[in-house]
């Protein structure tokens, strides 16, 4: 797989360590070597998952929506440390935010929490690093649920869930 990407490259969304944009596709030299099996965009900022389960991203990271435990732009794609323990199998991002579901079913979510679109009470409205979405459970005999996919818009996000009995 090759990865390759066009825009206007404003804020380092072309991965390529620079701000050239264009629109002839050209691959991102730091991924050529690298097995992408996924990839998400946001308003800036962009995502990448590997056969690995490993993510990497790179763009505009003022709102924390890199997951590097900064607000800074990242000019090429590198891997989200926080996530390096997990095996991650979906990505997608939202405008400011970004969300990553495991092989375990977990989702994890991080970046602009203003309007509590990350689901998890009490944060900061920017919220660099990826944290653990827990689900309200009821007492109805199932387990707790396990997800399957997200999408991120630009104030809300969305998950799909499958809960069985124990």
């Amino acid at each position: 797989h090759l990865l390759v990407v066009l825009t206007a490259n404003s804020n380092y969304e072309l991965g390529r360590g620079d701000k050239v944009g264009g629109w002839k596709p050209k691959p991102i030299p730091s991924l050529e070597d690298v097995c992408v099996i996924q990839v998400a965009s946001g308003g800036y900022h962009s995502l990448a998952l590997t056969d690995d389960g490993k993510v990497l991203s790179w763009g505009y990271g003022r709102h924390g929506q890199l997951g590097h435990s900064s607000i800074l732009n990242q000019k090429i794609p590198v891997v989200i440390e926080a996530l390096s323990d997990e095996h991650v199998v979906y990505i997608a991002c939202g405008g400011s935010s970004s969300a990553a579901v495991t092989a375990k079913g977990k989702l994890y979510m991080w970046g602009n929490a203003k309007d509590s679109q990350l689901g998890v009470p009490g944060l900061p409205e920017v919220q660099p690093s990826p944290v653990e979405v827990k689900f309200l459970t009821e007492d109805d005999g199932l387990g707790p649920p396990n997800v399957l996919s997200v999408a991120v818009g630009a104030s809300h996000a969305m998950c799909l869930v499958m809960k069985s009995a124990s």
